[in-house]
């Protein structure tokens, strides 16, 4: 009920971006926020002056260590509910994994050399919305092409971190 009268008192932007974060698993950078949650009547420039008043709002949490934000587990189921019933969780998904893609493939080359460490960090953050992305391409449209894709560039990743147990489960599914 909480929940439910925080999210009557928000804007339309607020409200868009709040149920469009639901699809990040574990934290949000903002550069992903903006990525993925813009569009439509959603401009990409707004997107942090948006989430700043959701944090005001303590609808979403900022960690500010590691600058990144997230959402309490059952505020996110919440703002997922909000996602499906607004017929545009599909496509905002969608966004979500080929952000991640995009951003595996972009880091992919960094994990040999000198920025490994910044890379292997990125990545570790990541992790959940990694995972989350890559249970997505069931859904997705090109997702066989979109998982292999994913897969193949975390492939050094998951290695290095000990965990080709997990690759392999990945790649087979």
């Amino acid at each position: 009920a909480l929940i439910d009268w925080s999210y009557e008192l928000l804007t339309q932007p607020e409200r868009m971006l709040f149920r469009r974060l639901s699809v990040f698993a574990g934290g949000i950078a903002l550069d992903a926020a903006e990525a993925v949650a813009a569009g439509d009547d959603l401009d990409r420039m707004d997107v942090l002056d948006v989430i700043a008043r959701l944090v005001e709002k303590s609808l979403v949490m900022l960690d500010v260590d590691r600058a990144r934000y997230r959402l309490l587990e059952t505020v996110r189921e919440y703002a997922a509910e909000w996602l499906e019933s607004s017929g545009e969780g599909r496509t905002v998904r969608d966004r979500h994994l080929l952000y991640y893609v995009a951003l595996t493939e972009s880091t992919w080359p960094e994990l040999f050399g000198p920025a490994q460490a910044k890379a292997l960090a990125r990545l570790d953050f990541e992790r959940e919305n990694l995972l989350a992305a890559h249970a997505w391409c069931d859904h997705a449209d090109d997702g066989v092409e979109l998982g292999v894709r994913l897969v193949h560039a975390l492939k050094s990743y998951w290695i290095n971190r000990g965990l080709a147990e997990l690759f392999y489960r990945l790649a087979v599914e």
